[in-house]
């Protein structure tokens, strides 16, 4: 009698342990795909050399071919403004460069910031994401925001 209700509880544990990993998982993998929507917008940025019309035609391609939500209910807004520390230790604000629904026939919720260049002349763009969490029973989702910045780019000339 004592060993039958010992496995009950044994494998009480196990099942909660494997569900404690897959949510675990699940997270991780959420959270990396974020970071891949990011890194591709800033490589777009970046190789056009700032928020342009080529780099928003560029973005727009890649989160449709990446699978990036579409996003056309309008709960959500960016902030108009975002400070940043930089490298010398000064408080920067950077200002919105997106609309809140960014592209063409699909709305992909992304903001971009842009912070000031300063006296070594380079300036850099702030990305945020977000990873949308559904939940099934209640057939909702809330988005939690993942924030990256650009490599410095700098300016040789007018914009």
């Amino acid at each position: 009698m004592k060993q039958s209700i010992g496995s009950t509880f044994l494998f009480n544990f196990v099942f909660i342990f494997i569900a404690i990993v897959i949510v675990f998982l699940a997270a991780i993998m959420n959270y990396m795909k974020a970071y891949k929507v990011n890194s591709g917008i800033e490589n777009a940025i970046e190789n056009n050399e700032g928020y342009n019309k080529l780099a928003i035609e560029q973005i727009n391609d890649y989160l449709t071919n990446f699978g990036y939500r579409v996003d056309n209910n309008g709960s959500k807004t960016c902030a108009p403004t975002r400070t940043q520390v930089n490298s010398e230790g000064n408080v920067v604000t950077g200002k919105l460069m997106t609309s809140p629904y960014s592209g063409g026939k699909q709305r992909f919720k992304y903001c971009i910031y842009e912070f000031p260049k300063n006296d070594k002349n380079y300036f850099t763009y702030g990305v945020v994401t977000y990873i949308y969490v559904d939940i099934p029973m209640i057939s909702n989702y809330f988005a939690i925001p993942v924030y990256s910045e650009t490599e410095k780019i700098y300016e040789y000339g007018v914009r």
